[in-house]
């Protein structure tokens, strides 16, 4: 992600080739490091990935159902 990235979406990770589909549930994974606080808005989070998140002061929001 660009460090210019302070919310990222599905529409977001779409256009920057990380998924295919927009309209497709979005589940964010806890595999890598987070260094910059984000916001990140998709249909799920795994608990590690929500821990990371929220321990680079970042934001895990839960939009709609995965």
């Amino acid at each position: 992600m660009d460090t210019a990235d302070k919310e990222v979406t599905a529409e977001v990770l779409h256009k920057k080739g990380l998924i295919h589909e927009v309209d497709r549930p979005v589940k964010i994974l806890g595999n890598g490091e987070l260094t910059k606080a984000i916001t990140i808005k998709v249909n799920a989070f795994s608990k590690t990935a929500r821990e990371k998140i929220e321990k680079a002061k970042g934001k895990a929001e839960v939009i709609g159902r995965a």
